[in-house]
């Protein structure tokens, strides 16, 4: 009676150092591909616990800058700004953290929230320009910008000197203008006065106008 094998076996016939160094390669690859999921997860952990402490940082700093003295007008406040290239204009958005005023004289500022070790001082050069292109960027409608650290309860009023003359021109033509016009307003409407005058002196009736006037 002839019994039939249900499970073939294979001999490959390969030598062993080939089929050992085989063997390596899948392992390899195997530890390979769990290193980068590993890797991968740990990102979007790391990019989630960030994205956390911001939250958690603008939350504290609309308190610390209200004790401060300073109350939230807008949020996640947009902009743009301009940039010439070899003569070509470039316009990229901005937006930051948010636009407050101060409540003893009404002056706004753009306010940036920054967490972390390094990001909240000033000595750290990514944060120092950021800080200066919201200077200028938003110079039309905020007289400066403030540096808010929640970890370390500070909100710091920045300046940049050197650009001190470029800040709010708007606000200065504006006052300009209004000077301008207030000066035109008022030269024609003496002049009318005036030529009314004259025209009532003509007539003789300048001395009964001016009784009148005085009647009352």
């Amino acid at each position: 009676m002839r019994h039939l094998s249900l499970s073939p076996t294979w001999h490959p016939n390969l030598p062993p150092v080939l089929l050992g160094a085989i063997l390596f390669l899948l392992g390899a690859v195997f530890l390979l591909g769990l290193l980068v999921l590993w890797q991968s997860g740990r990102s979007r952990r790391r990019a989630r616990r960030i994205q956390r402490r911001g939250k958690a940082g603008e939350e504290q700093a609309v308190a610390l800058m209200s004790r401060a003295g300073y109350e939230v007008v807008a949020a996640q406040h947009g902009g743009a700004f301009a940039v010439e290239a070899d003569g070509e204009l470039w316009t990229f958005s901005l937006r930051a953290d948010f636009l407050v005023r101060r409540r003893r004289d009404g002056r706004f500022f753009i306010a940036e929230v920054k967490t972390g070790e390094f990001a909240p001082r000033l000595s750290h050069g990514p944060t120092r320009r950021q800080l200066l292109e919201y200077s200028l960027a938003y110079r039309d409608r905020a007289c400066g910008v403030l540096l808010v650290a929640p970890e370390l309860g500070e909100v710091t009023c920045v300046r940049f000197p050197a650009i001190a003359s470029l800040l709010r021109p708007g606000l200065l033509k504006g006052s300009r203008w209004v000077l301008l016009m207030g000066g035109v307003v008022i030269g024609a409407a003496g002049s009318a006065a005036a030529g009314r005058a004259m025209e009532l002196w003509r007539h003789g009736h300048l001395g009964s106008a001016i009784q009148r006037l005085f009647s009352f």
